[in-house]
């Protein structure tokens, strides 16, 4: 989306954007900031963007006030009620059903445990939910108000005045979004058609002379490739949970990303190399596997800058954490250094039944089917390997955040933090984009290069090293071909 508004900004046949919003889902706050920023500097180059919705979600509103005009169906409301985060508690489950939930963790804000353990959230996982969504929910707030210049309060009154105002209007929630300034107008479907037929013309059909974002993108070069075959800034994209061998459908495989990182590793052409980060974080052991191929880079020669996206937390954070440079987009939700494993065992649940597990084991240290306790000496050989490994942790985020194990233990133990407080606190080196990023990989590069030997930053081209096989992306983009 940002590559297409990019184009359009300078495209001398695009004269305005028009953001229809009924069936956008929504997207995480840095993502949104960054399509915002591209709508920003299209506005710059003196186009109209217009944005409308027959309803307005909290998401599709963020989008929305980047706009300059906002319209609203006469019949339409906007949805804009803060924030939220709730997790279910399964303990009381778990007694029922003798379930034994065997855990082994390091960190007291490492709250990912706590549903096995709890019935509710414990006092030190809540605070830090309430601190960091509370800044988020700041920023959001922040953000609205100033691409609507609008008061604070505006975007969102205390629910007593919110009631106060909406029963003043009859419940008429249409004309509250209008009286707090949140929309231009309120129109029909056919009064839109007309206001976009006057501003960009009449089609060959009859209606507004738009196109859709598709068949503009099918008519530009694909941004997956590279041109400029000299020197590249290549991008490896880290997207959801961090599992053992192989990416899948729904989650991203060490392997995988490692044989990416390899690919930039032997091309002689890449220079540096941006790791997109956006996720939870997951196998501890695959993280390690893609923070090693990322030090082999390093130690050829080729700075690594890694660009957070929405999360790069626990396992995220750990392979961005030996980077060059780290840069966040200030609701990026990060950190959460610690470790944790659930083991469960049955032999209780199954008694209930008349059931029971026996047999024969030639060690302590021998794991059953789960139908058998675990043993004393089991039970502290992974607890000690789970601490081994919040040490590793430790070490790594001290290395490459040049701070001591202890400064950083005080910024772990689990700890959530925003890209804003992670910025306060030393976990990144900057708040901005993934064009930051990519302007950060080349100065990096021209650092590591004699001033006779620097670079030019129009040399360079970016490439994005996507998994051929199973790229979903990839495919779609070769099909508008």
């Amino acid at each position: 989306v940002v590559f297409a508004i990019k184009q359009a900004e300078d495209d001398p046949k695009i004269k305005g954007l028009v953001l229809d919003l009924n069936y956008f889902e929504g997207a995480d706050l840095p993502a949104l900031d960054f399509i915002g920023g591209a709508i920003s500097h299209f506005k710059d180059a003196g186009k109209p963007v217009i944005a409308y919705a027959d309803n307005y979600s909290q998401g599709q509103y963020y989008l929305a006030s980047f706009a300059d005009e906002i319209y609203l169906n006469s019949i339409g409301s906007v949805d804009i009620h803060g924030l939220s985060q709730e997790n279910l508690y399964f303990k009381e489950m778990l007694d029922k059903l003798a379930v034994t939930p065997h855990i082994f963790r390091v960190g007291t804000y490492k709250s990912a445990v706590e549903p096995f353990l709890r019935n509710d959230m414990s006092a030190e996982a809540k605070a830090n939910m309430q601190r960091w969504l509370g800044e988020m929910w700041n920023n959001y707030v922040l953000s609205v108000s100033e691409n609507r210049k609008i008061k604070k309060d505006n975007v969102l009154p205390n629910a007593k005045q919110y009631l106060s105002d909406l029963k003043a209007l009859k419940g008429n929630s249409t004309a509250y979004a209008q009286q707090r300034g949140l929309v231009t107008d309120v129109v029909t479907r056919l009064d839109l058609d007309k206001k976009l037929t006057a501003l960009f013309g009449k089609g060959s059909d009859g209606k507004a002379n738009l196109i859709e974002l598709d068949d503009y993108l099918s008519q530009l070069p694909d941004r997956l490739e590279h041109y400029n075959i000299l020197n590249k800034i290549a991008v490896v994209n880290v997207e959801g949970t961090i599992i053992d061998g192989e990416s899948d459908e729904d989650n991203v495989g060490g392997d995988t990303i490692a044989k990416l990182l390899r690919q930039a590793y032997d091309d002689k052409k890449v220079k540096g190399v941006v790791l997109r980060v956006n996720s939870p974080g997951g196998s501890a052991f695959a993280s390690e596997v893609i923070r090693q191929e990322l030090t082999h880079l390093q130690q050829a020669g080729k700075p690594v800058v890694v660009s957070m996206g929405g999360m790069a937390a626990s396992g995220g954070y750990w392979i961005s954490s030996t980077a060059d440079y780290i840069v966040a987009d200030k609701n990026t939700i990060t950190g959460s250094i610690g470790i944790f494993a659930v083991l469960p065992t049955f032999e209780k649940t199954i008694k209930k039944i008349g059931v029971t597990a026996d047999g024969v084991k030639t060690s302590d240290l021998t794991l059953g089917l789960s139908f058998s306790p675990l043993s004393s000496p089991l039970n502290d050989v992974i607890q000690l390997e789970i601490e081994h490994g919040y040490d590793q942790f430790l070490t790594k985020v001290s290395e490459g955040r040049h701070l001591t194990k202890e400064q950083v233990d005080r910024i772990a133990q689990g700890q959530v933090w925003l890209g804003s407080e992670a910025l306060e606190r030393k976990l990144v080196d900057e708040l901005g984009t993934l064009d930051t990023a990519l302007g950060k990989a080349i100065e990096l590069v021209n650092e590591k290069r004699a001033e006779k030997d620097k670079l030019d930053e129009g040399t360079f081209s970016v490439e994005w090293i996507v998994d051929e096989e199973s790229s979903f992306l990839k495919k779609m983009l070769h099909g508008y071909k």
